[in-house]
């Protein structure tokens, strides 16, 4: 029998200041490491291990990774990152405060804004420095496969095909 074990990256500087971060490729702080390092000895005191993983591009889904497996102490983990694994695009919300957008735009927007299935948050322009056409880790995607902003609807659209495509036959 398989297990899926679905793991969400330890905690980051945006977490602490409660910011939108989307695709922002920020760090873990201390205690996201430290929750990371939790994470992979609760896993190996329940006595799993892992023939492969799947992972996002970003830095802090990546180092939260690397820490489980090495509490696990598991070698040579084949690992499958993919850009389709990426956090919700929250457009020009991004790097932002909650508490400054919803001033700005009322408790109410922003609420939508996160938890609506098909609104999408502000979007980015495509000068804007925090589209992901000027990040050199998006280099190999289509200018259509470049978000400028994601409702939790295009979010699915994007993550689906990889799912069904390489982790379900995996």
């Amino acid at each position: 029998m398989y297990k899926l074990v679905i793991i969400r990256h330890g905690q980051t500087v945006y977490n602490i200041e409660k910011m939108f971060c989307g695709w922002t490729d920020v760090d873990l702080t201390e205690k996201g490491v430290e929750e990371a390092k939790i994470a992979g000895k609760n896993l190996k005191n329940a006595g799993f291990g892992f023939d492969l993983a799947f992972c996002s591009v970003l830095k802090r889904a990546k180092d939260t990774l690397n820490t489980v497996v090495n509490e696990i102490g598991i070698k040579d983990l084949p690992i499958k990152y993919s850009w389709r694994l990426n956090e919700r695009h929250y457009g020009a919300l991004q790097g932002q405060k909650h508490a400054d957008i919803s001033a700005k735009y009322s408790a109410e927007q922003v609420h939508k804004w996160r938890r609506s299935f098909s609104d999408k948050p502000l979007q980015l322009t495509k000068d804007d420095p925090r589209y992901p056409g000027h990040d050199p880790m998006y280099a190999d995607l289509s200018e259509s496969e470049l978000p400028l902003g994601e409702s939790l609807e295009d979010t699915i659209k994007r993550v689906m095909p990889y799912w069904n495509s390489e982790i379900v036959p995996a």
